[in-house]
């Protein structure tokens, strides 16, 4: 008596092995057992909204957020990814021509020698937001968005923080590579580069102490005067200066008057006068700047 084996088929077996997993519900989706929290998707706030109309919000939130301009930032930093940079120490108008030889040889151009490495306070922040599936189902849109705008409101204050800082706080720090990040010109020993013929010492200090408690048009101009001297913010440039003040004093520099005293007995060199998006005013002599206010009342909705 005989028996006839059939050989094994590798091929065969893989297949039917994987027919036999087919059939099989998706992992998590057993019809027997427990319905655990994780079975449960929710695609949508408590007042109906989906919340991939959400996530395409949050996504292109948060594209605009990344390529606007912030103005105060912008204007007092630019953005990088280094540790520090070499800032040279003195003016480029030190380069001159010489006399031109048979051989036209000329000394090559170089890069200054007297170069100061400067540091860049590099850290990396994060932050995030823990919302589960329970939250989710219980929650409408305003509280999900809110969660948007606290952490974009965290990332402006981080910033602009951080920058004002840094400005504000003569100490040096040290980062993490062993550079050293300053603050402004400080008395502590630095010399600022020359600039239109003007030299400086190591006890230059921008850190100015007013003569009184009240601000007066002499403040503003001893200010400007120091930025001025090194060469920025002239009126020939594209820099613009800047002064950040507070509320109560930007009402008393908003009455300053060219040839009008003010505190502290100042004759102030300069008028205030108001940007282009302010409210309409009136120049002495009774001439309108800017439009008449409407008649009638804006509707809010």
């Amino acid at each position: 008596m005989s028996t006839y084996t059939q050989p094994r088929n590798p091929l065969f077996s893989e297949k039917l092995h994987l027919a036999t997993l087919l059939k099989l519900p998706p992992f998590g989706g057993e019809t027997r057992g427990y319905a655990t929290e994780g079975d449960v998707l929710v695609n949508t706030t408590n007042d109906g909204v989906d919340l991939n109309v959400i996530f395409d919000e949050t996504k292109a939130l948060l594209t605009a957020w990344n390529a606007s301009k912030r103005a105060l930032v912008d204007c007092l930093s630019y953005w990088h990814t280094s540790t520090g940079e070499c800032v040279p120490q003195v003016p480029f108008s030190d380069t001159s021509f010489e006399e031109a030889t048979e051989f036209g040889e000329p000394q090559g151009l170089r890069p200054p020698k007297e170069l100061a490495l400067l540091g860049f306070n590099f850290k990396d922040f994060d932050l995030a937001t823990r919302l589960t599936w329970m939250f989710l189902r219980d929650a409408d849109a305003r509280q999900v968005r809110a969660q948007t705008d606290q952490a974009l409101n965290a990332d402006e204050r981080l910033v602009t923080g951080s920058i004002l800082n840094r400005l504000f706080n003569p100490t040096p720090e040290t980062n993490s590579f062993g550079h050293t990040c300053y603050g402004l010109w400080n008395n502590d020993g630095m010399v600022p580069p020359p600039f239109n013929g003007k030299v400086f010492d190591g006890t230059h200090d921008h850190y100015l102490v007013s003569g009184s408690t009240d601000i007066d048009s002499g403040d503003l101009e001893d200010s400007i005067h120091h930025i001025r001297e090194h060469g920025y913010g002239l009126v020939d440039s594209t820099q613009k200066l800047l002064c950040v003040v507070n509320e109560t004093e930007s009402e008393v520099i908003q009455q300053f008057r060219v040839g009008v005293e003010n505190n502290n007995s100042q004759v102030s060199k300069w008028d205030f006068i108001p940007a282009t998006n302010q409210p309409a005013f009136m120049l002495q002599g009774g001439t309108l700047v800017g439009e008449q206010p409407p008649g009638e009342v804006a509707k809010c909705r």
